[in-house]
């Protein structure tokens, strides 16, 4: 996958809107077949061409260089220099020029030196191709054991598995997939028109979480606004809150926000658990009266599992002494590789919180003296969207800031502005393809962080899994990456 490619094909798409052709009358599809709008679309947008001037070639297999050809056109793929490893594959081909920019761009390997250009393209293979080009091949390989309903796939799992948790394949019948069954052009239209309406979907920034204010912040774009303005503790059996915001910084986060909904931010460690649920929730709902706030947010981080229920007990009583007002809960995510906790009674959780944040699993791998320890791992974003999905009100957790890491071990955390100036300073950029996201080197340390192409990976794998929103930490200083990335600029 280049890293380019994600705004390459947004812009496409926006180029592709613009277009005031009129879709393509086709003799041979007629108005009530079932494939009918989206073969429409696809002729009206140039990512298929009919067999001739009035007809589409309805039922006729989809052949791999027709295919390989439409994907070229759908991700606004540019021409290269790279010529792909394939001994059937002439330069002077119609489909060559498609070929070479699928292999450039990942979609198709050299496992085999024959790539079958006129050969009809099996329901398995479209798939395959499918989730290559959008970047997805190294989560496939971690999807082979997930759950899927079909009983006929054996071989590419993964692949078919994040195809179907996407929205953009079906069944044959509720427990067959029928792989090696020849896809037919116009299957092939209506998968390429689901993932286009996918990327179109909208997803709202639902919660920017400030720490510490500043006065180049803004908080543009965010529904709602959290501001972790104090911290829960115990003092014996007590329940003490202690502000980590002064006054001044308060007023100006409420300035910005406007006429938004301003939450008090609350953070603790686990033993404040052992306290009294209903003495903890009075405590908190008492401060959100006292200070004007729209509601809480509420963050107790790594809960194991002899706390579940008392997290829950708390919840509970949080949300009953809160009554109207907006209660946000931050919660671990389920883990795919990464540390799992097992300290959250989710369905319980999501009846009493308004909305559950969840904060992907963080993966912190060593190798020669380098720390891998991407800001939320695309992987562990699919896992924690996959594993919640039954429940209606999750928002994502993203991080605007970067996080430096020396030997397995998480240090500073560094502004939007850090960032910036140390990239603008001299500091390469390098982006992992592995976990599509970028870091620097800072003194020995590794700088991970959101850039533009990484946040763009986010807001695309929330397309596809039907996110409605994300919250975003550090919101009163982003990386203006991160903001391209997500649209917030």
């Amino acid at each position: 996958m280049t890293k380019h490619r994600i705004f390459g094909l947004l812009t496409a798409l926006v180029l592709m809107c613009a277009l005031s052709v009129s879709a393509a009358a086709f003799s041979d599809v007629p108005a009530s077949h079932w494939a009918a709008g989206d073969i429409a679309r696809c002729a009206e947008m140039g990512y298929f061409k009919g067999e001739s001037a009035d007809r589409f070639g309805l039922g006729k297999p989809m052949t791999r260089a027709g295919f390989v050809t439409a994907l070229g056109r759908f991700f606004g793929w540019e021409e290269t220099s790279l010529t792909a490893p394939y001994t059937d594959v002439s330069a002077e081909s119609w489909y060559s020029g498609a070929v070479n920019a699928a292999y450039a761009n990942g979609a198709i390997t050299a496992q085999s030196a024959a790539f079958r250009p006129n050969d009809p393209i099996t329901r398995e293979e479209m798939t395959v191709m499918l989730i290559r080009a959008l970047g997805y091949g190294s989560i496939s390989g971690l999807a082979q054991e997930a759950d899927l309903p079909f009983t006929d796939v054996t071989t590419n799992r993964g692949y078919l598995t994040l195809a179907y948790d996407f929205g953009l394949v079906s069944g044959t019948s509720s427990t067959t997939f029928s792989p090696d069954s020849t896809a037919t052009r116009e299957q092939a239209a209506v998968i390429l028109m689901r993932l286009y309406d996918k990327l179109q979907s909208p997803v709202k920034a639902e919660l920017g979480i400030v720490t510490d204010w500043g006065e180049t912040s803004s908080l543009a774009g965010f529904d709602v606004i959290a501001a972790r303005a104090q911290t829960l503790s115990a003092s014996g059996k007590k329940a003490i809150l202690s502000g980590t915001m002064v006054k001044k910084d308060l007023a100006a986060v409420r300035d910005a926000a406007g006429r938004r909904p301003v939450l008090l931010g609350v953070s603790a460690k686990e033993s404040v658990l052992k306290l009294s649920p209903t003495a903890i929730a009075q405590v908190l709902a008492d401060a959100v009266e006292e200070g004007y706030y729209d509601g809480l947010y509420l963050n107790i981080p790594a809960v194991t599992a002899p706390n579940k229920d008392a997290l829950t007990a708390l919840v509970q009583a949080v949300d009953a002494a809160l009554g109207e007002r907006r209660f946000y809960l931050a919660v671990e995510a389920p883990a795919l590789t990464g540390t799992s906790y097992e300290g959250y009674d989710y369905p319980a959780l999501s009846q009493s919180a308004d909305t559950l944040v969840v904060r992907p699993a963080q993966i912190v791998e060593k190798a020669a003296g380098f720390t891998a320890a991407p800001k939320q791992a695309t992987e562990e974003c699919w896992y924690a969207l996959r594993s919640l999905r039954q429940l209606g009100n999750v928002t994502l957790l993203l991080d605007g800031q970067g996080t430096a890491w020396r030997s397995g071990k998480a240090g500073a955390t560094l502004t939007g502005t850090e960032i910036s100036k140390a990239l603008e300073s001299g500091a390469e950029e390098i982006w992992s393809g592995r976990y599509d996201c970028s870091c620097y080197e800072n003194g020995g340390a590794a700088v991970w962080y959101l850039s533009a192409d990484a946040a763009a990976q986010r807001m695309q794998l929330l397309n596809l899994m039907g996110a409605a929103s994300y919250a975003l930490t550090g919101a009163e200083d982003v990386y203006t990456g991160t903001l391209a990335g997500l649209n917030l600029n």
